[in-house]
């Protein structure tokens, strides 16, 4: 995807079209169209990501891939240490006593 902007750009482009299509529609059916640039806005969008649901459902069969590795050799692989944390508590005087927590 590229960060300039052109004339031709598909979406804009898109945009356009479904905006002309609106009202040729409306002038045609003698209609009173209000907030078009928002309707053609829903409509390209609606659009475009109904390309993205197609790519998305192509008909290809799931793939799975099988792990070599155990349930425990993953849980020893990816365990967590418990680190101490400091806390503080307020004393009479504003100040604040640090511990560290065990």
């Amino acid at each position: 995807m590229t960060s300039v902007l052109k004339d031709d750009d598909k979406v804009f482009t898109m945009y356009k079209h479904y905006k002309e299509l609106i009202h040729k529609d409306a002038e045609e059916n003698d209609n009173h169209v209000y907030g078009t640039d928002q309707l053609a806005a829903q409509l390209t969008v609606a659009h475009m990501l109904d390309h993205v649901v197609c790519l998305i459902k192509e008909d290809k069969p799931s793939t799975v891939k099988k792990l070599k590795e155990t349930p425990q050799t993953l849980l020893e692989t990816f365990s967590v240490t418990k680190k101490p944390f400091i806390t503080g508590i307020a004393t009479d005087d504003g100040e604040i006593d640090w511990n560290r927590s065990k």
